[in-house]
């Protein structure tokens, strides 16, 4: 069973199948010690934010490509 800092790395810090992380969370911050040895930090607010801006470029590509559907 997978530790919250390892799934908290696969959501949000591309942690891979397999991998581990430990982790301390600290003034709101979530700080990963990944198998890698690199070191993540996300605070909520920034997973947050990102989730938000890939669902406005998720919704920006769509309506682009309509566009295009509609010009040919």
């Amino acid at each position: 069973m997978m530790n919250l800092f390892s799934e908290i790395g696969a959501r949000y810090g591309g942690l891979k199948d397999g991998e581990e992380a430990i982790g301390i969370f600290q003034d709101g911050a979530v700080y990963l010690q990944m198998d890698e040895g690199s070191l993540h930090c996300e605070t909520i607010d920034d997973v947050e934010e990102g989730e938000k801006m890939a669902q406005e470029q998720e919704i920006e590509k769509v309506i682009r490509m309509n566009e295009k559907l509609y010009q040919a």
